[in-house]
């Protein structure tokens, strides 16, 4: 079990009071603040694809055009999680995330009032970035707001159920809002929510303190990585669309491994890394999130299989094809909550290889899709075991990327496992688009759609064999546990009383 126990922690180490009901209270009311924002910017990911052909009508705009709605989200927001991560960790994760909530919802609204496609695409992108540092501080506000282990899991498991349905639920809220008020109104939705956020966190949510040492970025390396990360998703996205073979594809996927590599020279260099190398020096945190990197492919591209079989071969309309995510999110939520009260129990390592075994079976039972299908036959039983791998996985990974982090790290700690995710979802939905779809799905026929499907599916399987050569390999057991002793809130090491961090105890 992770029991957390710290012999002769330092005077920076002191651990948060005693619970009462006063603290509480405050507790619950932080966690409802955070968990109120990242429903929405989860929210604001799917809400927009059933807007987009009202909004393309509306505005007269190219299928480019349409597909940068998309693209200038995932783009910045994936791109700066990193750097506001480690942001939040300098300059203060109540800062970074009422920051990053204000720059939200004024994108929002600006959307929401853009004339025209130029500045509906910029406010978008603004809308990634403002997301990007309001998530990276959220999930640094919870883990330091709560004391690692049962405690700070289940609060872990909340933020997560929300994060889920905040997904899903846009599918649903999007069509409901673009019927009844506008397309518009799926962006000024947000406002309130950000205004109301952004104001309320500075009574409820506690700044960690910092060590003068600790104000300081790595201005090189800030640049190099958020570069490398832009480019990666934008070559990604583009590829997506114009195939491999087009120049700018390759040159920005060319472009973002070299400035990758130039990051990796810059940290080795830096007196204060971007990513501190005690970091990647946990066995639990590395494992982890290489498994969240590996099983993110299948993860980020299954939902937009679905819901091309269930419109194109089972001819759902939209609004029937989003209530079929319902019982997909059901089973999440009962996972998580399930997965995050025994999860010392089980330990980390096989509540990762459950979550993938599920998402590999889930492949394997959707891959049998075929064009006289139905939804309770083809779909339901790989779609509810996909929702059950993906809760495990992820639950664990929330638990994992956090454990055994020094307060002052958790901000770079969450981003370094968000940007995993993101990356590794955009290149599982290029990459497996590609193959289901050879970049033609509007024109392809049902058959060739289900077997784009069939050989797509079978190609994700790839995909959980490396998170379970991840978690295997570094997540070993007890002496994984020595190997990375807690650290106290300044990030220097404390001895420990031989806790299970990571494993199956």
């Amino acid at each position: 079990m992770w029991d957390g126990t710290v012999s002769a922690p330092g005077p920076a180490a002191a651990l948060p009071a005693a619970a009462g009901p006063g603290r509480n209270t405050h507790r619950a009311a932080a966690l409802a603040v955070v968990c109120a924002a990242q429903f929405v910017l989860l929210l604001d990911l799917t809400v927009v694809n059933v807007a987009l052909p009202t909004v393309q009508s509306d505005l007269a705009i190219g299928p480019m055009e349409l597909q940068w709605l998309i693209t200038a989200y995932a783009l910045t927001y994936g791109g700066f999680l990193l750097l506001a991560g480690r942001a939040a960790d300098v300059f203060g994760r109540r800062r970074v995330f009422v920051g990053g909530m204000v720059v939200f919802g004024a994108a929002s609204l600006a959307a929401g009032l853009a004339p025209g496609a130029g500045l509906l695409v910029a406010a978008r992108a603004a809308q990634g970035l403002g997301g990007a540092a309001a998530s990276a501080g959220a999930l640094a506000l919870v883990t330091t707001t709560f004391r690692e282990g049962r405690e700070r899991n289940r609060a872990l498991g909340i933020f997560a159920n929300v994060a889920s349905a905040g997904g899903v639920s846009g599918l649903i809220l999007g069509g409901v809002l673009t019927g009844w008020a506008g397309w518009r109104s799926v962006f000024l939705v947000n406002v309130p929510i950000a205004i109301a956020a952004a104001a309320v966190a500075p009574f409820v949510l506690s700044e960690a303190r910092r060590t003068p040492a600790r104000r300081r970025l790595d201005v090189v390396g800030a640049l190099t990585s958020t570069l490398a990360l832009l480019a990666l998703v934008y070559g990604l996205a583009r590829a997506g669309q114009a195939g491999f073979d087009d120049v700018l594809s390759v040159s920005a996927l060319t472009g973002g491994v070299v400035l990758g590599a130039a990051f990796v020279l810059a940290e080795r260099r830096a007196p204060d890394p971007l990513i501190p190398g005690r970091l990647l020096r946990l066995p639990t945190v590395l494992g982890t999130d290489l498994t969240a990197l590996a099983v993110s492919p299948l993860i980020g591209a299954t939902p937009f299989f679905l819901t091309l079989y269930m419109q194109r071969v089972l001819n759902l309309s939209p609004a029937i094809t989003a209530l079929a995510f319902l019982p997909m999110t059901l089973t999440i939520t009962l996972t998580t909550t399930l997965a995050t009260r025994r999860a010392e129990d089980v330990g980390l390592r096989r509540l990762l290889l459950l979550g993938v075994a599920s998402l590999a079976l889930g492949a394997v039972l959707l891959s049998r899709v075929s064009t006289a299908g139905s939804y309770p036959a083809d779909v339901l039983p790989g779609m509810l075991l996909f929702a059950i791998g993906l809760a495990a996985s992820y639950t664990g990974a929330g638990i994992g990327g956090t454990t055994g982090v020094a307060d002052a790290d958790q901000g770079v700690a969450g981003g370094l496992l968000n940007t995993a995710k993101q990356v590794g979802s955009a290149v599982g939905l290029t990459v497996l688009a590609v193959v289901a779809t050879g970049g033609g799905a509007a024109t392809q026929a049902d058959g060739a759609v289900v077997g784009g499907l069939m050989t797509a599916f079978v190609s994700a399987l790839g995909f959980p064999a490396m998170a379970v050569l991840a978690a295997t390999t570094l997540l070993r057991g007890r002496s994984a546990a020595r190997r990375a002793p807690r650290a106290d809130r300044a990030g220097r090491p404390q001895p420990v009383a031989a806790p299970c961090l990571a494993v199956d105890c």
